[in-house]
């Protein structure tokens, strides 16, 4: 056995692997190790009793997860009042338009991950439950000898290996480039009068932007991990339980697991969807559109050392939907598959009322309803038409 697989049995000894990869775990190790260092994760892998544990946190580690979100909060609220006061005031064209385009962009991305940050600050027994609801189905899926399909590629994984350790870099690098051209929203506030002053303000500038990038690569790193093991658990264990009855297994069995996967999916649904979705459909959609924008446009017009930064972001950002919104739709199309085959069977007056109770799980997006096919098509063809409608007017 290679040194990779040891590592991975040491970490996740439970995991077989059935509804979520053991890669996926190991990603969620790396992002603990290495967010662990400058910010606080509230959970922790406990080897010993095989489950996701609540971290204990001294009164000031509370306090500092409550703190970066507030701060980023408070940041947002300094960016909106910047951009107000830049629209109405009678100075406006001396206002840069790349520092408009930065403002807004960062104020896109905050209020787009509002809802996973304050899911992980305020109520951070969700992702726990989350993590340890899909340890506890894998298990029972394995047990029973549910044959499953594998969805979670290779190259998924690395991808996000490889962005948990990019966006970590980027948090720390970008707000260089964004503090000294004074882009940044507190320039306004703590721009240096006096050549002494100037590095103490750049530097005071610096952090306070590093701390809010910081929340952000950290909250968009938690949605994707949890996004990915959820949906995996999901769309697995539909797949598994609809290639178990057609090979004649146990019909009542599998109605029972179908049963326990509809309870996770109202919990997901209530308590992490519900928030978390709504913001990044949102503005994350806007965002996207604005970064469009801003690749077509900024091209050839603005300094070399800051435009490379908006293509990269925007590349980056298109992988979010990529990587999630298939497997969302998969959700509810494959629930929706098993119960069709099962309704499809000879069934026992019994086992007939058994099967017609039971309703396809999916992906609610809070008001934005059940994501599915059309849905996801929309909202691909919404961005679309917003770009082109922002390049033609702008």
């Amino acid at each position: 056995m290679s040194n990779r697989k040891k590592n991975n049995v040491l970490k996740f000894p439970e995991i077989s692997g059935n509804l979520v990869s053991r890669g996926m775990w190991d990603v969620l190790d790396q992002f603990k190790s290495q967010y662990g260092f400058v910010t606080v994760i509230p959970f922790y892998v406990a080897r010993s009793d095989k489950k996701i544990s609540l971290s204990r946190l001294s009164t000031k580690s509370n306090f500092l997860m409550k703190a970066s979100p507030v701060w980023m909060w408070i940041y947002a609220v300094i960016s909106t009042h910047q951009l107000v006061k830049a629209f109405f005031s009678s100075t406006i064209k001396g206002v840069s338009i790349l520092q408009i385009f930065i403002r807004v962009g960062i104020l896109f991305f905050i209020l787009a991950i509002t809802g996973i940050s304050w899911t992980l600050a305020f109520n951070e027994a969700v992702a726990g439950t989350i993590l340890n609801t899909a340890l506890v189905l894998d298990r029972k899926f394995s047990d029973l000898r549910i044959v499953t399909t594998k969805m979670t590629s290779r190259r998924t994984e690395l991808f996000l290996k490889l962005l948990i350790t990019e966006s970590f870099c980027l948090a720390m690098i970008a707000p260089l480039f964004i503090v000294l051209p004074n882009l940044d929203a507190l320039s306004d506030y703590l721009f240096p009068k006096l050549a002494l002053r100037s590095f103490g303000y750049c530097f005071v500038r610096y952090v306070a932007l590093v701390l809010v990038m910081i929340e952000i690569t950290k909250s968009v790193a938690t949605f994707l991990i949890l996004g990915k093991i959820m949906l995996a658990c999901s769309t697995r264990a539909a797949l598994g339980l609809n290639e178990h009855i057609k090979i004649g297994g146990n019909l009542l069995l599998a109605s029972r697991m179908y049963y326990q996967l509809g309870l996770f999916n109202q919990f997901l649904n209530s308590e992490f969807c519900s928030n978390s979705m709504p913001p990044i459909i949102l503005f994350g959609t806007g965002l996207i559109i604005l970064l469009n924008y801003g690749t077509i446009r900024f091209y050839g017009r603005i300094s070399n050392l800051i435009y490379p930064f908006i293509p990269f972001v925007n590349i980056v950002t298109y992988f979010f939907p990529l990587i999630l919104l298939p497997e969302t739709v998969n959700v509810i199309e494959k629930s929706a598959k098993f119960l069709a085959t099962a309704r499809h069977k000879k069934l026992t007056k019994y086992e007939k009322r058994v099967i017609y109770s039971l309703k396809a799980v999916g992906i609610r997006c809070g008001e934005f309803g059940v994501v599915s096919t059309s849905w996801a098509t929309k909202l691909v063809e919404t961005g679309l038409n917003y770009t082109a409608t922002m390049l033609l007017t702008f």
